[in-house]
């Protein structure tokens, strides 16, 4: 940089002034030293006037809204796809965990009945969703084995079954749910293993609030271990640079 007025107006804000702290403040992810400040007056002033109107991350007001608005759409729909994924999941554990009890004991009838109703549909379900993504995708696609949907669906269970089957379905998806809610309270503190029915019960409703803490305490672990990152590094260019 060359010696004018600038630069002296520059360097009479000195080591620790305002304005350089104010930038270093508002861009913590930028490269940026004191000393650079100090020995380049006029990018500090651009830096200064600039996180007037960006975040610290560089984004303006108008960006940072949208983009804000466009994660609460991502996130609304990564939920739904997620509250669909984790439904399908679990059906499919009942599934297997039937399989398994056939295999050493005798299983009433009608359950067997129930288990195949809900096995077939989830897999006619699934068949015609590969036969027709247009709903996901907007695309038509060529037909497998020259099949349609309507074929598959011609596959699906009496209604008498089907209608059973959804009668009986939140009373067993409740209980398996409930199964694997004291698996993880198990895992997560296996002092209660041994209590009784009602203690667990007592301790499963607060066990989401629980997790929730221990994930928020996680991330800002994390946010402080790179913010501490972030001043090692500014720390250690200031060392060298000396």
């Amino acid at each position: 940089m060359s010696a004018g007025p600038e630069s002296t107006h520059g360097s009479s804000l000195g080591k620790g002034d305002g304005l350089h702290q104010q930038v270093l403040a508002s861009f913590p992810l930028c490269d940026v030293t004191e000393d650079d400040l100090t020995q380049n007056p006029q990018f500090c002033k651009l830096l200064a006037t600039l996180s007037q109107h960006v975040d610290q991350t560089g984004l303006t007001v108008p960006l940072k809204t949208e983009l804000e608005k466009t994660e609460q759409k991502l996130q609304s729909q990564r939920r739904h796809w997620l509250h669909s994924e984790s439904l399908h999941k679990g059906l499919q554990e009942m599934i297997q965990d039937h399989c398994i009890r056939k295999q050493h004991a005798a299983v009433p009838p009608d359950q067997s009945m129930f288990y195949e109703t809900m096995e077939k549909c989830l897999l006619v379900a699934q068949c015609v969703r590969q036969l027709d993504p247009s709903s996901a995708t907007n695309q038509d696609q060529p037909s497998v084995l020259g099949l349609n949907p309507q074929q598959i669906l011609e596959l699906m269970p009496s209604e008498k079954n089907v209608q059973r089957m959804k009668q009986g379905l939140p009373r067993e998806l409740e209980k398996h749910l409930k199964k694997k809610c004291l698996s993880l309270l198990a895992y997560y503190q296996p002092e209660w293993e041994s209590e009784s029915e009602g203690l667990k019960n007592s301790k499963l409703s607060h066990l989401s609030a629980q997790l929730d803490t221990e994930k928020r305490r996680a991330e800002n672990l994390k946010e402080t271990c790179r913010e501490n990152s972030v001043l090692l590094q500014r720390q250690t260019q200031l060392y060298l640079s000396d």
